[in-house]
């Protein structure tokens, strides 16, 4: 395991060799970079096995893990040191790749007949999936979880900031910290756990036709 600075410094080491490989295009400014990339997949090597390791008894388990080492490289690639510490950052990345490359791994095909004869479900919209669901955006910024992530923004800016603050809080949606169970918030807040509930479902059924 390494410290906070020395996964810092490996970070800064490949942004700077990206920036020389970007300007030169050059064999040496490549091995460069595939150092750097070596010495990414030693040193955080283990976050991969961490995260993988629940799913030893898939079959695809190895595929598992190397999409673990490619969201790796990748979360060190966009990490923003605005948004916390870099083991957040990486955790999380890491965390989501492999769960849906293990989710795409269980889903069940059905005969075209058999599909169109039956409605699909959507699922409930929990703390659990609505947080999994921001995530998703944050993680993997494409044109559409923009647009979805503007739209949500503009909701919530419009907001009370009591309100704003207990939805954030809830959803882990700071950056910065956990998601938080309505008793600590109703704590922290100095209120009634029934007016964070109360809260949490207004701003739910603000946002609810958006991602659903």
């Amino acid at each position: 395991m390494i410290t906070e600075q020395e996964a810092l410094d490996i970070f800064r080491s490949l942004k700077t060799a990206e920036s020389c490989f970007e300007t030169n295009k050059d064999s040496k400014s490549k091995r460069d970079l595939d150092k750097v990339t070596n010495i990414i997949i030693d040193k955080f090597g283990y976050l991969v096995k961490m995260k993988s390791s629940r799913y030893k008894k898939y079959s695809n388990y190895d595929d598992l893990n190397q999409d673990g080492f490619e969201a790796l490289v990748k979360g060190l690639k966009t990490y923003n040191p605005a948004k916390g510490s870099i083991f957040w950052w990486l955790h999380k990345y890491i965390d989501i790749k492999i769960a849906r490359s293990a989710n795409k791994h269980l889903t069940i095909k059905y005969p075209l007949k058999i599909a169109k004869e039956n409605i699909p479900v959507k699922e409930q919209l929990t703390n659990k999936t609505l947080k999994a669901y921001f995530d998703n955006i944050n993680i993997e910024p494409d044109i559409e979880n923009k647009q979805i992530m503007k739209k949500i923004k503009e909701i919530c800016n419009s907001m009370g900031e009591d309100q704003r603050s207990i939805f954030y809080d809830h959803f882990g949606l700071s950056m910065v910290n956990d998601p938080k169970t309505t008793k600590q918030i109703s704590i922290e807040k100095k209120t009634s756990k029934k007016n964070v509930e109360a809260s949490i479902k207004t701003s739910l059924d603000m946002i609810k036709n958006i991602i659903m």
